[in-house]
């Protein structure tokens, strides 16, 4: 019995040793490399296959070696390389790998490099000479420049393209010959190839051409017209002695016996141009001066017309105009203090005149038939359009007018005469008119029966006590506000969007086209629109 007591507790003992064993007595036998990573000009990935270490793309040539980035191995293995050393490119190496327990793994490769580049072409040339630059073409071995100016010594080149990895005996700013030279292109095998520079100089030029001439006087240029040996200029302003030669172009690489500032007298003036040969050409100046010039006496207004393109003579001062001047011009917009608008008469093709100026009292534009629209935004007490029979927009808001007499102006489509003193006006021959504007004036009535086209009406801030809009089918604006009203019937007017009403105190009701909608509508709260205001 008591053996077998002996027997047991041993058993036991010895089971309970074995499972107190440490963990950390185990050894491990892992010793795999994971992970290689190498870097040269960039990254390059190890493909690992057993015991072989494979790197599929090549290095660039001429590599040596290449350095460890990344090296991931089994968990407590060791490994005779480490992070920063090197490999070298083109032969075998070795990483051995030790596991925890001593076991060990060799690991072997070879880094293979690209092979040597044959290519040792030039692809693009340029050299430059007296600050120009010249593009070589390419043929085979012959690289051939358009010539380069006569007199020219020295040529550099400018920009070089080779192949990749090639080098040249010739760089950037070296310099070349002009009478013929070569760049020798190395591979990166070492071969190479001789590429033959086809320079050339031009001849002298016998050119002796004026291409161009420019004159002034008076701050006005003139262009000269090159026929033959004759130059020909446009009249010259009355009262013209002097000009002076503003630009002058020659042939390339010819000279003048006059240079740009020089003075020339009205007559008997030549140009001599002697060409890079030193053979010559001469040229004659023919100049003609104008006739006299109309007085602006208002400086503004003689600004504007200065400034239109149509006026190209005048005097020093800029005063007088030339009459054939004024005749061209077809529109004029101005503004500014201006009192007088003298010398408009002469302006017989004028079709647009627009004048702001509250300095301006009166204006004649009978002379001015051919005028389409004539806007005055003055101080005018009365005008006299009647011979303005081509008129198509009038406008003369904010003068001080009483009256205005526009029919002959049969073939207005636009008339504003608002913010006047006017008390009547008879717009009955005006057939035409799609805008009338007449709002504060001191209108009592107006026929308007005529006037069928008529889109916008403006004729709020009057003294209107009826309105009569029956045949103005086409109104689509209606601006009857401020008046004196008592009725308003707009049932035929079904093109209405626009209708301003308030302030007519009597005018309760507005009739309208029954199952009509007009856009908008501008009342007071007390006004009804309706269908019947019976």
């Amino acid at each position: 019995m008591k053996k077998l007591f002996l027997t047991l507790t041993l058993l036991l003992i010895g089971f309970i040793t074995i499972q107190c064993k440490p963990e950390t007595e185990e050894k491990l036998n892992g010793n795999l490399i994971v992970k290689l990573v190498v870097t040269s000009d960039k990254d390059y990935t190890a493909t690992l296959d057993g015991t072989t270490v494979t790197f599929s793309e090549q290095l660039p040539h001429g590599t040596t070696e290449v350095t460890i980035k990344s090296l991931e191995i089994s968990n407590k293995a060791s490994v005779n390389k480490s992070v920063g050393d090197k490999i070298p490119v083109g032969s075998a190496f070795t990483i051995v790998v030790t596991a925890e327990n001593g076991d060990t793994k060799s690991y072997s490769g070879t880094i293979s490099t690209k092979p040597a580049t044959t290519e040792k072409d030039i692809t693009a040339i340029v050299i430059t000479a007296n600050s120009t630059d010249y593009t070589g073409t390419i043929t085979g071995t012959n690289i051939a420049f358009p010539a380069l100016p006569f007199g020219t010594t020295q040529a550099s080149i400018k920009s070089l393209t080779v192949a990749a990895n090639a080098t040249a005996d010739k760089n950037v700013n070296d310099v070349v010959s002009i009478t013929g030279d070569s760049i020798t292109v190395t591979a990166q095998d070492n071969s190479t190839q001789t590429y033959t520079l086809s320079i050339s100089v031009s001849p002298p030029s016998s050119d002796k051409n004026i291409s161009a001439i420019t004159i002034t006087t008076n701050d006005t240029d003139f262009t000269g017209t090159i026929a033959g040996t004759t130059l020909t200029f446009p009249e010259l302003p009355y009262g013209t002695t002097l000009v002076t030669l503003k630009t002058l172009t020659l042939s390339p690489n010819a000279t003048a016996n006059k240079s740009e500032g020089d003075t020339l007298g009205i007559s008997g003036e030549n140009i001599t141009v002697t060409a890079q040969d030193n053979s010559t050409q001469t040229y004659t100046i023919t100049l003609t001066v104008g006739p006299p010039y109309i007085h602006i006496p208002d400086t503004d207004f003689r600004n504007v017309i200065l400034q239109n393109s149509a006026v190209t003579y005048y005097d020093v001062s800029g005063t007088f105009i030339r009459q054939d001047a004024l005749e061209k011009i077809t529109t004029i917009y101005s503004s500014g203090n201006i009192t007088t608008i003298s010398g408009v008469e002469y302006m017989t093709a004028l079709t647009a005149l627009q004048v702001n100026s509250n300095s301006l009292t009166s204006a004649d534009v009978s002379t001015n038939t051919s005028l389409t629209f004539l806007v005055l935004y003055t101080s005018l007490t009365a005008l006299d359009i009647s011979s303005n029979t081509s008129l198509n927009i009038l406008g003369l808001d904010s003068n001080s007018l009483t009256a205005l007499d526009v029919s002959t102006n049969t073939d207005l489509t636009e008339l504003e005469v608002s913010n006047n003193s006017l008390t009547a006006i008879d717009v009955s021959t005006n057939t035409s008119l799609t805008e009338l504007e007449l709002w504060n004036n001191s209108l009592t009535a107006l026929d308007v029966s005529t006037n069928t086209e008529l889109n916008a009406l403006y004729v709020y801030s009057n003294s209107l006590s009826t309105l009569d809009v029956s045949t103005n089918t086409n109104l689509t604006d209606l601006y009857v506000w401020n008046n004196s009203l008592t009725a308003l019937d707009v049932s035929t007017n079904t093109s209405l969007t626009f209708l301003k009403i308030y302030s007519n105190s009597s005018l309760t009701c507005i009739q309208t086209a029954s199952g009509y909608t007009i856009t908008t509508v501008h009342k007071d709260d007390s006004q009804t629109l309706t269908g019947s205001c019976f």
